[in-house]
């Protein structure tokens, strides 16, 4: 009989935290799952440390050559029978009713392709640091991802499988930032992902990890795969520096400009009007990814004449009541 769930855990060197990643996992509420771990070629004992459990539901592939994270997560997927697909990172850990809860989530929200959680950040030790935060509710996932934040944390995700086999695996050019296109695809194929309110997973805060080590690698697949969206839903291009631009300006690390802001304006809207072709958003929603953008604008201008705000607004077709009312209120504000 088929499981309800397959996790997928990829693991390369992983020993020093793999006892309690796995641990968190087999402890699970909801026991109708399968274990699947992807060894990429390890040379230290994290293969001996996995054969020491004896648990039926722990299926356990072992690469012949180091493949990387996404190739290895593609022969999970190909191994996997379950209904969703759950990823957990090999220094990470799942609280005991994680996939319980998604399960429940995902079979009561027929239309969300993935759904993510919070997540309690550790140190190398186990010993709490901070909380890292993930947008709840579609139009707050959807205004992230469009202004270049990734919108679901990939260690913390369930899947539908069925999605996946729609869109296509995860793809190995844009690794380390192979999850991000794969939300970017989704939505492009008009999907819905989400986050729960819970905090249901603790990420490992350490000197060795990926986002660590390859920063710059990961920055520059993730800016590629976002110009690569945007062509494809647009049918535009956008210069690799206008997007770096475009994402500093959401980050708050650049300024809009008197020379920006018309192409801050045509990278938003022309995102937004395409995501609502494929994926109709209804007024409210919209309205929600308005009154962001202008919040974010208004917090953020430096040179920028009140009269050329107002001249974008209408040339994209925005300026409803909630705008207009914040259009005053950063005329007040300057």
């Amino acid at each position: 009989m088929k499981p309800i769930i397959s996790v997928i855990l990829p693991i390369y060197n992983g020993e020093e935290y793999l006892n309690e990643a796995m641990e968190s996992i087999l402890i699970q509420t909801f026991k109708d799952f399968e274990l699947i771990v992807i060894d990429d070629a390890s040379n230290d004992n994290s293969v001996e440390i996995i054969n020491k459990y004896e648990d039926p539901r722990i299926k356990l592939h072992e690469n012949k050559k180091n493949i990387g994270q996404a190739s290895s997560e593609n022969i999970g997927l190909t191994l996997s029978s379950g209904k969703y697909i759950a990823r957990l990172d090999q220094d990470d850990v799942m609280l005991q009713d994680r996939l319980g809860i998604q399960v429940e989530y995902l079979e009561k929200n027929p239309d969300i392709a993935a759904i993510g959680c919070q997540y309690f950040c550790i140190d190398e030790n186990g010993s709490p640091l901070d909380e890292m935060h993930w947008p709840v509710g579609f139009k707050n996932n959807l205004y992230s991802l469009i202004t270049g934040f990734s919108p679901v944390g990939h260690p913390g995700a369930l899947i539908r499988k069925n999605v996946l086999e729609q869109v296509g695996k995860y793809d190995p050019r844009y690794a380390p930032a192979e999850d991000y296109e794969l939300w970017l695809r989704l939505v492009a194929n008009g999907h819905k992902i989400n986050n729960l309110d819970l905090f249901l997973t603790k990420h490992r805060k350490h000197r060795m990890q990926t986002s660590t080590l390859k920063k710059d690698l990961l920055r520059k697949k993730h800016t590629l795969a976002f110009k690569n969206f945007y062509h494809l839903i647009v049918g535009m291009e956008q210069s690799t520096n206008d997007l770096i631009e475009y994402f500093n300006i959401f980050k708050f690390k650049s300024k809009v400009k008197q020379n920006n802001i018309r192409k801050i304006f045509t990278i938003y809207f022309s995102l937004l009007n395409s995501i609502n072709k494929i994926n109709y958003l209804e007024k409210n929603i919209k309205s929600v990814l308005y009154q962001q953008f202008f919040n974010a604008i208004g917090k953020n201008i430096d040179d920028v004449s009140f009269i050329h705000i107002i001249s974008e607004s209408i040339r994209h077709r925005v300026l409803n009541l909630e705008v207009r009312k914040q259009l005053w209120a950063i005329y007040k504000a300057k």
